[in-house]
């Protein structure tokens, strides 16, 4: 199924993964083959699905070492895919106060800013880019906010 993922082919890796998890999905970890699936989802742009599959790991397993990234996924189909942008927004924050050491925390706070830009609330866009800079220097966001904010005139 990782192999038919790899290679773009997302129904053929969905259904392996859907096999794999309507056998195994009372064991511990599971969760894993479920966010597998909502990405399978997105990837096909089957977004109602995947915000499904999404917040099934959201609700059954918020503690899971996967939700955060549930969480961020859910939060780009909205605020990107769906424009939804107030819920993405909502969404990213969300991640941010509920998983503060989470791996998606650069690329949440980022998207944050970006989704200010497509509201035009230039000001709050610039503060987001500038969280970025000074709480995650070491992520490849800070690049791009800084190319952001350095043609917004900072």
């Amino acid at each position: 199924a990782d192999r038919k993922f790899r290679f773009h082919k997302y129904r053929e890796a969905e259904e392996l993964y859907l096999e794999l998890y309507s056998k195994n999905q009372a064991l511990e970890g599971s969760e894993s083959l479920l966010l597998k699936i909502a990405d399978c989802h997105r990837e096909q742009k089957k977004y109602e699905e995947a915000i499904q599959s999404y917040d099934k790991i959201l609700k059954d397993h918020s503690r899971s070492p996967v939700a955060d990234d549930a969480l961020y996924e859910k939060a780009v189909i909205l605020g990107c895919h769906k424009k939804q942008r107030a819920e993405g927004l909502g969404l990213l924050r969300e991640l941010l106060a509920t998983y503060p050491t989470s791996d998606k925390g650069a690329d949440a706070q980022y998207l944050i800013g970006y989704l200010y830009l497509t509201l035009n609330e230039t000001s709050r866009a610039k503060e987001a880019f500038n969280e970025v800079i000074s709480s995650y220097p070491t992520s490849p966001r800070r690049e791009w906010a800084m190319k952001d904010l350095e043609v917004m005139g900072r």
